[in-house]
C-alpha cells in the first residue's frame, strides 16, 4: 500500500473512502468512492477539481495497472485486511450529511441497497431526520418492501410522529403478513400510546405468526407486567424461555418480574441462568451488574461489591460498572465515601460524557457537605444531558437546602424538572417546600396538592400540606391532612406529633393524649410524647406521673436547648427554663413565632424575661 501511495498520493484518500463507505455499509461503486474520497481530502473549489482527477487516476492505477484493488460486478472489492492495514481510521459519522446527500443525488435502483443501509446506520446513530430523508426516497424506489415501511415506522416513532408511524407499520404488515417482527413493532407503538388492548392483539398475532419466536412472548410479557397482570406475564416469560432456552433476555425479563414481586431468591436464579445462557458475553457486563444490583437490594453488600469488581475485571473500560460500585460504596450501609468518589471519577475518566456519573458525584459531594463541588457536578451532568429531570430535581434540592437557601434558583431548577417530567410527584413536593420558604403560600399549597394528585399515597406531601395549612390557621384542613398522612404511613411519628400540637393549640387537649400514647408505642425513645403528655396534664390541672418527666429528661438531647426549656417550663423550673431558652435563641433554627405559640411555654410567657429573650410577639 505504501508504494502505491508514494506513486499516487490520492490512493490514501481512496482507501479512506472505502473504509468510510464500508463502515456505513454503502456499496463500493466507483461513482460513490470517488466523491467520498474527494470530500475526505477537502480543499477549495479549484483544489477539489484537481483532486477529483487524481482520485480517478489512482483508482485506475489500483484496478487496471496493478490490480491491487479488484473490480467485481461494477464494485470495488478490497482484499481481506487491505483496508484494516491503514495507519489511520476516518469515522463515517463525520461525513453523514454528505453521504446522505450523495446517495440522494445518485439514487436509483442501483443504489437502493446502499440507501437502506445508510438509513439504517443513521438510525442506529440516532440521526433520525437524516435517516428519514433517505427512507422516503427508498420507499419511492421500492414501494412494496415491508422492511422499508418497518424502518420508516421506527423512525417516525422516534420523531414522535406516532400516527404516521402506525400507518407505516400497518403497511409493512400488509406487504408481508407473515413477518412476526412487524406485528411486534406495531404492538410496541400501541403500548407506548397506551392502547393496551390493541397492543395485546398485535403481540398475540406476532406469536400466532411465528410461535417459535421467543421475542413475541417477551413483548407480551412486558405488556402484561405493565398492566399488573403478573401471573399472565410470568407465564409469557416462561413460554419464551421454553421456546428458546438459549436466549438470555427471557431469563432477564422473568428475573425482573420476580424481583418486582419480591420473590428475590427466584429472581436471583433467573439472573444466574441468564449469565449461563450468554457464554459469548453478548450482553457484556450487563448481566453481572444486574445481578450486583439485586444482591445490593438484598443487602448482600459483599457479594454485590464482588459482582461489580468482577465486571470491572472483565472490562476495565466499563464506566457503568464503576458507577454502580460507587453507588454501593457511597450508600448509607457502607459509607466508604473516598472509594466511592474514586469510582465515580474513574467512570468519568472513561466516559467524559457520562452524565449519570457526574450526577452521582454531585449527590456524594452534597452528602459530604462539599456544596460547591456538588453544584458543579450537577451542572456538568445537566450540560451533558439537559433532558434529565432527576438531575434538575437534585440540583433544586441542593440549592434549597439549609446551607445554601438559594430558593429562587431552586425554584427554577424544579420548574425545569417539571417541564421535562410533569408526572413526577416528588418534584412538585420539593417545589412546594421551596415556595413555602419564599412565603408564596397559595402556590406552595397548589404544588403539594399537585403532588398528591399525581401520587395519592404520598404521605409526606399530606404531612407538609398539613404544616402549611396549620401555619395559615386553616386548622380543620390541616387536621384532615395530618390524619391522612397517618393513615398512609402509620409508622411516621412526626405526623402524630404535628397532629397533637394542632389539637393542643385548638384547646382539644384530651384528644391529643391517645395520639401521644400511640407515639410512645411506636417510638418509646421519642421525648416529645412524654413531654407532650406532661404538658397537657399540667394544663388540665392533673397530676403528672414522674415517669413522663424522667423519660423526657432522659431522651431530650443535651444540646436541644429549646425542648429542655419546654421541659423546665412544665416542671415550674422557670429560671432554668430561661437559661435554656437563652441558649436556644443563639441557634440558627430558632423560631420566635412558634415560641410565642408553643403551649409548653404557657407558664413563662407572661414573664418579662420571655419577651426580653425571644423578642416581641410577631404580628398576625
Amino acid at each position: 500500500m505504501r508504494g502505491a501511495i508514494n506513486k499516487h498520493p490520492a490512493v490514501e484518500y481512496v482507501y479512506d473512502a472505502i473504509d468510510v463507505l464500508q463502515q456505513a455499509e454503502i456499496e463500493l461503486f466507483p461513482f460513490l468512492v470517488e466523491p467520498t474520497a474527494s470530500m475526505i481530502w477537502g480543499g477549495n473549489y479549484f483544489q477539489k477539481f484537481v483532486h477529483e482527477r487524481k482520485i480517478k487516476n489512482s483508482i485506475h492505477y489500483l484496478t487496471r495497472e496493478t490490480k491491487i484493488l479488484r473490480l467485481e460486478k461494477g464494485k470495488l472489492s478490497p482484499s481481506d485486511g487491505q483496508i484494516e492495514s491503514k495507519k489511520r481510521t476516518v469515522l463515517w459519522t463525520l461525513f453523514d450529511k454528505q453521504l446522505a446527500q450523495l446517495l440522494l443525488d445518485f439514487s436509483d435502483r442501483q443504489t437502493i441497497i446502499s440507501i437502506y443501509s445508510l438509513a439504517l446506520s443513521l438510525y442506529y446513530e440516532k440521526r433520525f431526520e437524516k435517516s428519514s430523508l433517505l427512507m422516503n426516497r427508498y420507499i419511492q424506489l421500492n414501494p412494496s418492501d415491508p422492511k422499508g415501511y418497518n424502518l420508516v415506522g421506527r423512525l417516525l416513532s422516534k420523531l414522535n410522529q406516532y400516527e404516521e408511524a402506525e400507518t407505516n407499520y400497518r403497511k409493512a404488515i400488509a406487504a408481508d403478513p407473515n413477518d412476526a417482527y412487524n406485528y411486534r413493532m406495531l404492538g410496541g407503538l400501541l403500548e407506548k400510546l397506551k392502547r393496551f388492548s390493541e397492543a395485546d392483539d398485535a403481540y398475540r398475532k406476532a406469536i400466532a405468526t411465528d410461535p417459535n419466536d421467543a421475542n413475541g412472548y417477551i413483548s407480551l410479557g412486558h405488556l402484561l407486567q405493565e398492566l399488573e397482570r403478573f401471573s399472565e406475564a410470568e407465564d409469557a416469560y416462561r413460554k419464551a424461555i421454553t421456546t428458546d432456552p438459549s436466549d438470555a433476555y427471557g431469563y432477564i425479563s422473568l428475573g425482573d418480574l420476580l424481583r418486582k414481586l419480591e420473590r428475590f431468591s427466584e429472581a436471583e436464579d433467573e439472573y444466574r441462568k441468564a449469565v449461563s445462557a450468554d457464554p459469548n458475553n453478548i450482553y457484556g457486563n450487563y448481566l453481572t451488574i444486574l445481578l450486583g444490583t439485586l444482591l445490593e437490594e438484598l443487602e448482600r453488600f459483599s457479594e454485590a461489591e464482588d459482582a461489580y469488581r468482577k465486571a470491572i475485571e472483565v472490562n476495565p473500560s466499563d464506566p457503568t460498572a464503576y458507577s454502580c460500585l460507587g453507588n454501593l460504596l457511597s450508600s448509607e450501609n457502607l459509607k466508604r465515601h473516598d472509594e466511592a468518589e474514586a469510582a465515580y471519577r474513574k467512570a468519568i475518566e472513561l466516559d467524559l460524557s457520562n452524565a449519570d456519573a457526574y450526577s452521582n458525584l454531585g449527590r456524594l459531594s452534597k452528602n459530604l457537605k462539599r456544596y460547591d463541588e456538588a453544584e458543579a457536578a450537577y451542572r456538568k451532568a445537566i450540560e451533558l444531558n439537559p433532558s434529565d429531570a432527576d438531575t434538575y430535581n437534585n440540583l433544586g434540592n441542593l440549592l434549597s437546602g439549609e446551607n445554601l437557601k438559594r430558593y429562587n434558583e431552586a425554584e427554577a431548577a424544579y420548574h425545569k424538572a417539571i417541564g421535562l417530567n410533569p408526572s413526577n410527584a416528588g418534584v412538585y413536593y420539593n417545589l412546594g417546600n421551596t415556595l413555602k420558604e419564599l412565603k408564596r403560600y397559595d402556590e406552595a399549597e397548589a404544588s403539594y396538592r399537585k403532588a398528591i394528585e399525581l401520587n395519592p399515597s404520598y404521605a409526606t406531601a399530606y404531612s407538609n400540606l398539613g404544616r402549611l395549612l396549620k401555619e395559615l390557621k386553616r386548622y380543620d384542613e390541616a387536621e384532615a391532612s395530618y390524619r391522612k398522612a397517618i393513615e398512609l404511613d402509620p409508622s411516621d411519628t412526626s405526623d402524630y406529633y404535628n397532629l397533637t400540637i394542632l389539637l393542643r393549640v385548638t384547646d382539644r387537649f384530651k384528644e391529643a393524649l391517645p395520639l401521644l400514647e400511640k407515639l410512645i408505642e411506636i417510638d418509646p425513645e421519642n421525648f416529645s410524647s412524654y413531654l407532650g403528655i406532661a404538658s397537657i396534664k399540667k394544663t388540665l390541672g392533673e397530676s403528672i406521673e414522674s415517669l413522663f418527666i424522667e423519660k423526657a429528661r432522659q431522651y431530650i438531647p443535651e444540646d436541644d436547648f429549646y425542648n429542655r426549656a419546654c421541659l423546665e417550663s412544665v416542671c415550674d423550673n422557670f429560671d432554668l427554663a430561661f437559661e435554656y431558652l437563652k441558649r436556644a435563641v443563639q441557634k440558627e433554627k430558632f423560631n420566635p413565632a412558634w415560641a410565642w405559640e408553643d403551649p409548653d411555654f404557657e407558664w413563662i410567657r407572661n414573664d418579662p424575661r420571655f419577651i426580653e429573650i425571644v423578642g416581641p410577639k410577631p404580628e398576625k
